[in-house]
Parts: structure tokens; sequence; C-alpha cells
């Protein structure tokens, strides 16, 4: 998963949970429920960008540098990579692939802060830039800022239909606050776009 893969999650216009989701049942500490399958991936923005005929601007320098880390982050150079993506970011503030990449790469080396600065200077550039809102939300789920990463699922949801992924890390997100009801409905969701998840199952209510 990367930009264009799944390099993606937060809010931008601040996003107002449905109605059905107001009531929650009883206050329970949130479990981390991200599973493997949904975590970043590497390189995960495997998408290569235009380069325009305008070869003397920054845009088109940093355009050419982030298909540089692409192509360095595929062959396992890490370092190289994010020094690409970095310079990217530095010719063009608003490359926001740029910003993506640099916080994928934060995120798996634990410079959770970093990652989350860069997610939220992307969704800056573009709100809409669902790889991003899901991101962000694993990290601020990670940060165990569980309302927010809500928000950003249920954004990128709206903005992708189609993400089984998102789906089903909402589902679990919503079954973990006791909103059993709306977290199964978006765990059938998930299941029919991709059979292949599996349902753990309802958590039990928590006792105090």
């Amino acid at each position: 998963m990367g930009p264009a893969p799944k390099p993606g999650p937060p809010q931008l216009p601040p996003y107002v949970p449905s109605r059905r989701a107001v009531q929650r049942r009883r206050r329970r500490p949130v479990i981390p429920i991200i599973v493997a399958i949904v975590i970043l991936v590497g390189a995960a923005v495997a998408v290569w960008l235009t380069v325009f005929k305008d070869n003397d601007s920054n845009a088109t320098k940093a355009t050419k540098a982030v298909n540089s880390g692409l192509s360095l982050q595929a062959k396992g150079d890490i370092d190289g990579a994010y020094a690409k993506y970095t310079q990217a970011s530095k010719l063009d503030s608003k490359n926001k692939f740029a910003l993506y990449n640099l916080a994928v790469i934060d995120f798996q080396r634990a410079n959770t802060g970093l990652a989350e600065q860069r997610y939220r200077a992307a969704l800056a550039i573009d709100p809409n830039f669902e790889q991003a809102l899901y991101n962000l939300a694993i990290v601020e789920q990670s940060l165990g800022q569980n309302r927010y990463a809500l928000s950003l699922y249920q954004k990128a949801v709206q903005i992708n239909p189609s993400d089984a992924n998102a789906h089903f890390n909402l589902a679990l997100m919503l079954r973990a606050m006791g909103y059993r009801t709306e977290g199964d409905a978006q765990m059938k969701i998930a299941r029919q776009l991709n059979p292949k998840l599996k349902d753990p199952g309802p958590l039990p209510t928590p006792t105090k």
C-alpha cells in the first residue's frame, strides 16, 4: 500500500462522526487494533509522477527526486531514498508525495512525532489524500488519539469506499470504543470487499 499504494491518513476539514456513533456504552481502554495487513509497507508510494517538460523548475526537480527515491527504496536503499525525498521537499514544499514518503519511513523508524507532522503537512496540501489519511489514522491510534484516528478512518472510507483495510480498521476501532453495531456493519463491508480479512469477533463486554 502506498501513495498510490497506500501512503495516506488525518482530517483537514474537521470530520463529524455519524450520529449513530454518538452514544457510547461504557468507557473502556482502547487496545491496539491494527493488524499487520494494514500497516505501512516500506515504499508504499509506488506511484511514478509525471515529469513535465519544464525541466528547470524546482517542482520538476522535486518530482524527479521523488522518483529517484522510489527507485532506491524499491532496491532496499532506505537511507538513499530518504535523502532524495528530503531533497524533493526542500525543492518544493508543496510536493505531498515527498512528505508522504518521508512520513512512511519516519514511522517505520519509530519517529512517530515526525511522521505525524509530515502526514499532516501532506494533508494540508491535499485534504483528500486518502493514503495519508489512512496512515495518519494508524499513527494517531499508536499515540492513543483514538477519537481523532476514528474520524480519519471515517473520512478515508468516505473518500474511497472500496478500501477494505480502512473499513476493517474502522470496524475494529468502533468495536473497541463500544460502538458494536456500527463496528459490525463496517466489518461486513470490509469482508465483502476482501473475503481474506478475518473477523476477530466482537470484544467482550468490559468489567469494572
